[in-house]
This record gives C-alpha cells, structure tokens and sequence, in this order.
C-alpha cells in the first residue's frame, strides 16, 4: 500500500499496519510503533491529526480520519483545561477586581490585592513543580493542578483580602 509506505517513512512512526475498515471496504492505515522524539506522545499524536486530516483527502472527498486510544482522550483534556483555564481566570480575577473596587472605592488598592493573590498562586505552582519533578523525580504534575490551585488560592486569598479590607475600612470609619 502506497499510503502506508508513506507513513512509515515518516519520522515519527517505526512502522504500520494496514486494516481492513470491512471486508471488502477501503483500507485504513493504523501506526504502530512510534519513534521517540522530544514532545512526547502528547506531540506527535498532534502532528499525526495534522498529517491524517491533510491526508484523508487522497481516500476521497467524504473520507475523515480520527484517532482514538487513551493518549488522544487525554490529549484532548489537556487541552480543554488549558482553554477553559484562561476563561475561567480572566472571569475569576475580574470579578474579584470588581468587587474590591466597589468595596475599596479605590482602584490602586485592589490592583495590588489582587496581584498578591496571582503572585501566591505563581509560587505555589512553581513549588509544586519543583516538589514533584526535582525532588520527587516525576515527568511532571498533573494537568488538573494549575486550575484547582488557582480556584482554592484565589478563592481563599480574596477572601481574606476582602474581610480584611472591609474590617480595615469599619476601623477606620469608628476612629475617624
């Protein structure tokens, strides 16, 4: 098979086999064997839906390909936490900023609040990393850390920051 062939001269894959769909039906290629390579599997599964969805042209204009397995499901975890992580952060900081605004009536205070927060968030998942990779000698954290860390640390440390702003204020309104 042509197709094969020309996946198995590719860098990433020791070799493949070709399956049939159905007796009788197209072919499919399935790669077997990877070659090692910085990325990892998480890397060059990517670069193979890229090469599969440019390729599934040449088997007919209603042919689609798709790889499945435990690597592309968490693949696409990874990959959903890191986007839903950047919207649930803009939402979570902003709301908090709005909300130490409103009760600060100030907006420098609140800037600085809030970067105490982010800068704790940043330390302890640098800690973290360290903690598991250096000392404990992982291939690395999970991918689930960076959100829960920043849900409980924001969440805990704004709300410290807000009692502690609002206590401040009721003080310093009793003491003139």
């Amino acid at each position: 098979n042509v197709h094969a062939r020309q996946v198995e001269q590719a860098p990433d894959f020791a070799h493949v086999r070709v399956v049939p769909v159905r007796p009788g039906a197209e072919h499919r290629m399935v790669p077997v064997g990877q070659r090692a390579r910085p990325g990892g599997a998480f890397q060059i599964l990517k670069d193979a839906r890229v090469a599969l969805e440019d390729g599934a042209a040449t088997f007919g204009p209603a042919a689609s390909g798709h790889i499945g397995g435990q690597t592309a499901q968490f693949t696409d975890v990874q990959d959903t936490l890191a986007q839903d992580f950047v919207k649930v952060g803009i939402i979570t900081v902003l709301g908090i900023l709005v909300v130490l605004m409103l009760l600060l009536r100030a907006v420098v205070a609140p800037l600085y609040l809030v970067a105490t927060v982010l800068v704790s968030y940043g330390s302890t998942l640098g800690v973290s990393g360290f903690l598991f990779q250096q000392v404990l000698g992982h291939q690395g954290i999970s991918p689930y850390l960076p959100l829960i860390v920043f849900v409980l640390l924001v969440a805990l440390g704004s709300d410290y920051n807000i009692f502690l702003m609002h206590r401040i204020r009721e003080e310093a309104e009793t003491r003139g």
